[in-house]
Order: C-alpha cells, then sequence, then structure tokens
C-alpha cells in the first residue's frame, strides 16, 4: 500500500512540476491509520549563505512524546523559535539540565577534544537520554562511526565556538550544515559516496553557520 502510494505521488508530481529538482517527501501515518503522501521541492542554496543559529534561553520539556516521536505536533519547537529575540534560522534547544538537545529541525554535532588528541577525529553528538529526536541522519552517521554520544552543556557548545571549533547541525532532509570560522563551505548532498572512508577523520561539508552568543 505504501510504495504504491509513494509511485503514485512521485509519478503526480514529476508530470507537473520539472524534473531535475531535489525533492523532499513525507510520508504520514494518519490516526485513522491512513497514510498520507507530502511532496515539496527543496530549495537550491548558495554555497556561501551563512546561517544563523543561537542557543535557546528557555528549557524544553524532553519528557513530552511530541519531542521523542516526530509528529506533526511542533507547538514546542514553534514556541522555542518564536521567543528568540534575534533574527536567526534555526535555534538550538537545550532540557532542563543545560544540556544541549537538538534544533527545531535537525540535530547537532561539535568538535571535541576530550575524545581526541586530533580536534578533527572527535565528533560529538547528545545521547538520546538528553531528550531528543533520533533523526535518521544521525542514526547513520553514528553507524558509520562518524559521530559518539557524550552528553553536552551549553557552556561546551559556548566553549567550542570560543575556541574555534566546528559546530554541526544536520538531518536527511537540509543535509549538513556547519558553524565554521572560515568564508566558504560546500553544500554537499546525503550520499554515502559524499561521507569520508573511516580511516580519514570525518570533515563534512555543509552551509556555513554563526551561533549568536
Amino acid at each position: 500500500m505504501i510504495q504504491s502510494v509513494l509511485s503514485s505521488k512521485i509519478e503526480e508530481y514529476c508530470t507537473n512540476n520539472e524534473r531535475i529538482q531535489t525533492l523532499r517527501i513525507r510520508l504520514l501515518l494518519r490516526t485513522d491509520c491512513g497514510v498520507e503522501c507530502q511532496i515539496q521541492s527543496i530549495p537550491s542554496t548558495s554555497d556561501n549563505e551563512i546561517k544563523t543559529v543561537t542557543v535557546s534561553k528557555l528549557a524544553v520539556n524532553t519528557n513530552s512524546p511530541f519531542v521523542l516521536n516526530k509528529t506533526t505536533h511542533r507547538d514546542i519547537y514553534d514556541y522555542a523559535k518564536h521567543s528568540s529575540n534575534k533574527d536567526v534560522f534555526d535555534i538550538i534547544l537545550r532540557n532542563s539540565e543545560d544540556q544541549i538537545t537538538e534544533t527545531t529541525i535537525a540535530n547537532v554535532a561539535i568538535q571535541s577534544t576530550a575524545l581526541s588528541e586530533d580536534k578533527n577525529m572527535a565528533l560529538i553528538t547528545p545521547p538520546t537520554s538528553s531528550g531528543l529526536l533520533d533523526g535518521t541522519m544521525r542514526q547513520f552517521l553514528l553507524n558509520e562511526s562518524k559521530l559518539c554520544e557524550k552528553i553536552i552543556s551549553v557552556k561546551d557548545i559556548r566553549n567550542a565556538k570560543d575556541q574555534g571549533l566546528k559546530i554541526y547541525c544536520f538531518n536527511s532532509v537540509r543535509e549538513l550544515y556547519q558553524e565554521l570560522q572560515q568564508t566558504k563551505s560546500v553544500a554537499v548532498r546525503n550520499r554515502t559516496s559524499d561521507l569520508p572512508d573511516s580511516s580519514r577523520p570525518y570533515e563534512p561539508k555543509g552551509y556555513n553557520v554563526k551561533l549568536f552568543s
């Protein structure tokens, strides 16, 4: 059934729209157990576009089922974003213990010297116990040993910024975007071939991100 719905919707979309574009396809399971398929094109982004993020001043209720499961109920995320007085692309969320969890649309990772002498070798991401959605890109990078799980405090992420360490936000739709001290980086697609061999330091590419204090 699901495959039939997908095939039909994709064929319908491609018939009525330009074929050469990147699409986001979302499957929704309704409360009546019916399946709905939504398709949207993903706007192209300039390689040197700066995306700004900031850390939320409000703690998120990480016990909420709407945080631990992917749903269309996004009040928690919308409130966190609207509560910020800064004009930013996204908000990095925290829990009641001042641990970083995720952003409103992505998972988070930072470089850390705590697990490796080579700061390029250690990318840490908060564990699910901090209260976050275990995204598919996150699962993939953990399975490929590109990330390590470790609690990240608000202080840790600010120290990373001050030390010039990289902060990454990532999901399977918008791919990877990062805070960098360099002026330009290259956007990549979410393909296995884009990821480096596990024997080399993991150095993902992405959109430039500026972390507001």
